[in-house]
């Protein structure tokens, strides 16, 4: 396929998706970190937060999977600034995903791959979820009849996985990363490793420099230096930063201030 940015067919540039990849992980990383925080309040705000997790977790992995390829989507053209000529790289290729890449296409990892089992735990979590999101959503209370055993929520609230099975699937794909990296230093690894710390200027001067997990707390959190410091020192232990920096074969500048930012 070609390596062409301006054709919209290509969404399998592998810095492209890296890129995509390293987004989706870090956005995902802030709703573990709400999802733990919630505790055992509002199950609807619960049930949303847990599909967020797996969805972006299971994105990420789609996404460092070279195997499985994207295709071109004709509806994505109204998100580029000129419709007449849409351009892959004006497109994160993650916009193409949604639950059902999920439950009818992207099986997981090959069965030989370094993240098989964890890709299919995901995939089993994000399956126990995504059902219960829909019914909250769309079918909001519907009895099959004039009994409350027909409840069609109450089986499936019992059907979804804890907050800490989400977590540990988040810290085993982690690992799985860096045995993967270690075993054969593929560079698309190592740079997904590598800019989960990267950080971005605003040309504008208007915000700090920081990484895209830091910006997304501050655009959904605004003001909310707490918040902020809290849910890096969680990627950092969930992560185990410290570890990480003895890593062979990865490259942290120091302008990044890893763990940090």
């Amino acid at each position: 396929m070609s390596e062409d940015k301006n054709n919209l067919r290509d969404f399998n540039n592998i810095n492209h998706r890296t890129y995509s990849a390293t987004a989706r992980f870090q956005k995902g990383l802030y709703h573990l970190f709400m999802l733990r925080k919630s505790g055992t309040g509002d199950v609807f705000g619960k049930i949303l937060r847990m599909y967020q997790c797996l969805f972006d977790l299971c994105s990420t992995q789609l996404l460092l999977d070279s195997d499985f390829k994207l295709k071109k989507e004709k509806r994505l053209k109204r998100y580029c600034k000129d419709p007449g000529q849409p351009t892959r790289d004006k497109i994160d290729p993650a916009a193409i995903l949604n639950h059902s890449t999920f439950g009818n296409n992207w099986k997981g990892f090959k069965a030989e791959h370094y993240l098989f089992d964890v890709s299919q735990r995901t995939l089993r979590l994000h399956n126990r979820v995504v059902e219960t999101r829909h019914n909250l959503i769309y079918r909001p209370f519907m009895l099959a009849d004039l009994f409350w055993e027909d409840c069609t929520l109450m089986d499936l609230l019992g059907n979804c996985p804890s907050d800490e099975e989400i977590e540990d699937v988040y810290r085993s794909f982690f690992q799985s990363i860096l045995e993967w990296h270690r075993r054969e230093k593929k560079p698309n690894i190592k740079r997904f490793i590598e800019y989960l710390f990267l950080v971005y200027d605003d040309q504008r001067k208007k915000r700090p420099t920081e990484t895209l997990l830091s910006y997304y707390i501050r655009l959904l959190n605004p003001d909310d230096e707490i918040m902020l410091q809290e849910v890096k020192k969680y990627r950092n232990d969930l992560l185990n930063v410290n570890e990480l920096t003895k890593v062979p074969n990865l490259t942290f500048l120091k302008s990044w201030k890893i763990g940090d930012l």
